[in-house]
């Protein structure tokens, strides 16, 4: 290869010039594959100075007119005239003054030198091309892979310019690489890859080169290490913006999908390994790295982990509510299954408990102030999915102890009956408990057979209690009076009489939501909402500042 030196301009000193025809190949190459010729003369134009975008795209758009499969010859015949005036970069070590200088070698060598590059790199090309062209064949099973993998390494052989035959070593570890992406459990290729591009970065120090080493670094990593976080943050630490990066054959969108999901496949089964040894506080960090990736999945899962870590008391790590409710509301806030809620999908079942945790938090004023209401909500939610005793349990205390709720023992033992039901040994204890201290309790009847069973006796009842109610939501002492004879006249027992005051009672009602429900009463005349009602009633309900859990408990009271 010819040596290219030049004086200094500035200071006179002697300074050895650097080839940059590379860049330009990349970028002409990745833009062609990608965007068209167009694009390829944009792409030139911001990687070499003095070829102007206005240039390149005029370039770009008579190389547009032909057909597809001329595009390769047509970017070569570019690459191999009209930069060949740009063939070197200068940088004086001494004066930092930056040149650029054509190649001055004698034509009959560089017409030479550059026939023989131009063979090799066709033949790269025609290889790359290839790959690209029929991945889904390529890597659809491990003797196709292997097959093309030995083509390729066949073809580099023969190959003498050494950035060329890195993008080959390149190319052999894109392919290892994407059939372990498809074949999660396969580890065949995952060493072979991995030497694939140490070759390559021995030929060539790229930054692509580079990102899909440690790509290869979290394929390869090894859970036995005596400290596993700290190795899965250098990893993290060392990789590059991927959306700054340039020159790169593939696009960076792409790249940075694939590297989300190796990321997140390596730092979950660290994790794992590090609860596994019971070390948390190591298992936390992973997470942290987990949840700087950019794909909503990682985020949520990592997310999950993180409440979880901060929230139950986890050995190694001081507990933080603030923190926990923080990661919650994250995934509360984000993310809504309600109408597509299924038990057995597991991300479903973190959201649910995220939702029903909040609720608690909201309630005891664990990393939040209290607020029963939204306590109510968030428990009310959870619940109605059925399946997370927490939430029964939760909802349970507010009734056995009037949290923003009447006071009932009666609707906190039903409660506590549906998480018991689940097998929560909490609420067993407590069933036990209440039921042993009010032997006058009536026995628990499951919600779904009692709910707004009300008969004729108790329905008069009900019309003297809303009477009662009606000016100050008060019952005086000479209205509790009159309240007890009849109760005892229609054969009601004090404890059916308590509940049915509580429904009246709940929930407390503001003079916005009163005026809500009022709409919703008339809206519901006709038997259905139509669309443009609900509408209406959406916008009436952001008006009033009602929240959509708190609307939805509300309209459930008025159709039961």
């Amino acid at each position: 290869m010819h040596i290219m030196k030049q004086q200094c301009p500035k200071c006179g000193n002697w300074v050895e010039g650097k080839k940059i025809d590379t860049l330009v190949r990349k970028a002409t190459r990745k833009a062609i594959r990608k965007g068209g010729m167009t694009a390829a003369g944009a792409a030139i134009g911001t990687i070499v100075p003095g070829a102007g975008t206005l240039i390149g795209g005029a370039i770009g758009f008579a190389a547009e007119l032909l057909m597809d499969e001329q595009l390769n010859d047509i970017s070569n015949g570019v690459e191999n005239t009209f930069f060949d005036k740009a063939d070197y970069e200068f940088t004086c070590p001494k004066c930092h003054h930056h040149w650029l200088k054509p190649n001055m070698c004698s034509e009959r060598d560089s017409v030479s030198e550059r026939t023989k590059e131009e063979q090799e790199q066709q033949k790269f090309r025609k290889c790359f091309n290839d790959y690209l062209d029929n991945e889904e064949e390529i890597i659809k099973d491990l003797e196709s892979a292997v097959s093309f993998i030995d083509d390729v390494a066949k073809q580099s052989v023969s190959i003498e310019d050494k950035v060329i035959k890195s993008e080959f070593f390149y190319l052999n570890s894109l392919c290892s690489l994407f059939y372990s992406k498809a074949h999660k459990k396969d580890s065949s290729l995952h060493q072979r890859g991995n030497t694939f591009i140490q070759m390559a970065l021995n030929l060539l120090d790229d930054e692509e080169y580079r990102f899909v080493s440690l790509l290869y670094q979290s394929l390869l990593f090894d859970n036995n290490l005596p400290e596993i976080a700290a190795r899965q943050k250098q990893i993290s630490n060392q990789c590059p913006p991927i959306l700054q990066m340039e020159n790169s054959l593939l696009k960076t969108e792409y790249w940075e999908t694939v590297y989300n999901d190796f990321r997140f496949d390596s730092l979950l089964s660290s994790c794992v390994a590090l609860e596994k040894k019971e070390a948390y506080k190591e298992a936390l960090l992973c997470g942290e790295l987990m949840h700087q990736l950019s794909d909503d999945h990682s985020q949520f899962i990592s997310a999950y982990f993180l409440f979880s870590y901060y929230y139950y008391e986890t050995n190694g790590i001081e507990r933080d509510d603030k923190k926990a409710f923080e990661y919650a509301n994250e995934i509360a806030s984000k993310y809504d299954f309600s109408n597509n809620f299924n038990g057995e999908e597991l991300i479903h079942q973190y959201w649910q408990e995220c939702i029903s945790e909040i609720g608690c938090m909201y309630k005891d004023g664990h990393g939040v102030e209290k607020d029963y209401q939204k306590a109510w909500e968030y428990l009310s939610k959870a619940a109605s999915f059925g399946g997370y005793s927490d939430a029964f349990v939760d909802l349970a205390d507010m009734f056995e102890n009037g949290l923003g709720v009447p006071k009932s023992l009666g609707k906190a033992i039903e409660l506590y009956q549906q998480a018991a039901d689940l097998d929560d040994k909490d609420a067993i204890e407590k069933l036990k408990q209440l039921q042993s201290n009010s032997t006058d309790l009536p026995p628990v009847i499951p919600e779904s057979q009692q709910v707004n069973k009300v008969d004729e006796a108790e329905q008069e009842y009900m019309e003297m209690l809303k009477d009662c109610l009606e000016e100050d939501n008060e019952i005086s002492p000479r209205e509790r009076r009159l309240l007890e004879k009849l109760r005892i006249k229609l054969g009601i027992n004090e404890i059916r009489a308590q509940e049915l005051e509580e429904q009246l009672l709940l929930p407390q009602l503001t003079e916005d939501e009163q005026e809500y429900l009022e709409e919703y009463k008339a809206c519901l005349e006709d038997g259905e909402i139509s669309p443009k009602e609900r509408r209406l009633l959406e916008k009436l309900r952001i008006a009033f500042n009602i929240s959509e859990e708190r609307c939805r408990f509300l309209e459930s009271q008025i159709q039961g």
